[in-house]
């Protein structure tokens, strides 16, 4: 699944809903990325304003569902505000369901260089001699 979270605070809550409800209806393992637009920790931000609510509620939402947050390489932050004293921010990721890292234990995320975006992208991949396991994959609209 690729997401794109809530920007607006009235919508956040509604986002987290749909998120946990999409997770919690999956039979098979599954992806989660994209744009969260929530940090999980004050280290996602190089300036100390504390954690928002919704920070706590996504947090859970990852512990309830046992999603893994898979670690980034190339760098913390994915976000930036561009100021002269920029604010920066891990608000993109990749959460994993339990099944899905032990079908590709050794997946891998590389942060790249921000070329137009706000946002740096994230690339996810798998070691290429890593034996496949049998899964099915789903591409639906909605």
């Amino acid at each position: 699944m690729n997401v794109y979270g809530a920007a607006q605070e009235e919508n956040k809550a509604k986002f987290l809903t749909e998120l946990a409800s999409l997770c919690s209806n999956s039979k098979e393992p599954y992806v989660v990325g994209g744009d969260f637009n929530f940090i999980r920790f004050t280290s996602e931000k190089n300036k100390d304003y504390g954690l928002s609510r919704y920070s706590n509620i996504f947090n859970s939402t990852i512990a309830s569902q046992e999603l893994i947050d898979l670690h980034m390489s190339g760098g913390r932050y994915t976000g930036s505000n561009y100021q002269t004293n920029p604010t920066l921010l891990k608000l993109d990721r990749f959460l994993v369901s339990k099944d899905s890292e032990d079908l590709f234990p050794s997946v891998m995320v590389h942060k790249r260089p921000r070329e137009v975006s706000d946002h740096n992208p994230l690339i996810l991949s798998i070691k290429a001699n890593q034996p496949m396991k049998h899964f099915t994959f789903k591409f639906e609209l909605s």
